[in-house]
């Protein structure tokens, strides 16, 4: 449970056991004529899953004591695809998606801290003319809904953050000269996305821009 401006000190538990973890998965592939596509399943049970307690202590000087226990059993389950295939010559593009489910066995109930879907894509240009090679790059990131336990600092009382759903794009170029001098040029956050949590969600701060150069001897 986050808790902004307080210290916090971990405590060591001895009677923690360990944790096993029955891990199951298939996968399949198919790839032809620069195409590949991809499809992974997979089943974990998590048997004395280990997890931050609930229970906090607040000590003197305002510092937070918690420790970690054995919970109930958890099962974590999900299915990812993935593309990728040439477009042209100079071009690739890949995507990805990912499906999870992480369930408490005890109540039933999914947990609230796990991302239900995740995915990404790709766009990679590469080229050469002569003495000069351009490398051009477009890469999405989509992260689905969420939602955080929060201690309030002044009352202990815990309260939930519902986190929306938000994408981050951002688009890099390098561009080298006689394979030896090169000039990176770049846009991160494409979109200005700001975080109106305060950074539960992602640190962003914004749209960045960046320049670097390079010199291999």
């Amino acid at each position: 449970i986050p808790v902004p401006g307080l210290p916090m000190f971990l405590a060591g538990n001895e009677d923690l056991e360990p944790e096993r973890s029955d891990y199951f998965s298939f996968s399949t592939e198919y790839a032809r004529d620069g195409v590949t596509f991809s499809v992974s399943a997979y089943h974990n049970r998590i048997k004395n899953l280990i997890a931050a307690s609930d229970t906090f202590v607040m000590k003197p000087g305002r510092i937070i004591e918690y420790a970690y226990e054995n919970q109930s059993d958890a099962t974590m389950k999900g299915i990812d695809f993935m593309l990728r295939t040439k477009i042209t010559r100079f071009m690739m593009a890949s995507a990805n998606v990912a499906f999870v489910k992480k369930i408490n066995e005890a109540t039933g109930k999914e947990y609230s801290n796990t991302r239900k879907f995740l995915a990404g894509t790709n766009l990679d240009y590469d080229r050469t003319f002569g003495n000069y090679n351009l490398n051009m790059n477009l890469q999405g990131n989509f992260f689905g809904k969420n939602q955080l336990e929060l201690m309030d600092e002044r009352t202990g009382e815990v309260s939930q953050l519902h986190l929306k759903s938000f994408s981050l794009w951002k688009f890099n170029t390098t561009h080298t000269f006689h394979s030896n001098y090169n000039i990176k040029l770049g846009v991160h956050n494409i979109f200005d996305f700001v975080d109106e949590t305060g950074g539960y969600n992602n640190g962003t701060p914004g749209r960045t821009f960046m320049v670097g150069l390079g010199v291999r001897f």
